[in-house]
């Protein structure tokens, strides 16, 4: 991941001073998030299954998602996407549970958090240009 990073980074930065760009745009998105299923196990082979839904309380939390990016000669599309996700639970142990070899009693209460952050840099060619499609 970091050696690509490092490889693409240059050529994404270099790229509107090859191609003024024709665009700029930016757009946000605010919302709401909610956990249907969430089940956990650290480690995978040996650690205890739980889920912070069902054993549990998770509650709905505000998400974020930010795009930044311009259109370069017509076709050519770059943008970067910033999305951080975070969903706290709390609650108290229906069972022993082992995570990360620390094992915790049923009944001891314990809060987690679930984060699933994006970060993505893209590069888009637009095969087909029409105004109907537009």
């Amino acid at each position: 991941m970091k050696i690509r990073l490092a490889v693409l980074a240059p050529l994404l930065l270099l790229a509107p001073a090859a191609a003024p760009a024709e665009e700029w745009f930016a757009d946000v998105e605010l919302g709401m998030v909610d956990a249907s299923r969430n089940d956990v196990r650290i480690p995978g082979d040996t650690g205890t299954t739980f889920s912070l839904v069902d054993d549990l309380d998770t509650r709905a939390a505000p998400y974020a998602r930010a795009r930044v990016g311009a259109t370069l000669a017509g076709r050519h599309t770059v943008f970067g996407t910033w999305a951080p996700l975070r969903l706290d639970a709390r609650g108290v142990l229906p069972k022993d549970v082992v995570f990360y070899g620390v094992t915790f009693p049923a009944g001891a209460p314990v809060s987690a958090r679930f984060v699933f952050d994006t970060y993505r840099l893209t590069y888009r060619y637009g095969l087909v240009r029409s105004e109907s499609l537009d």
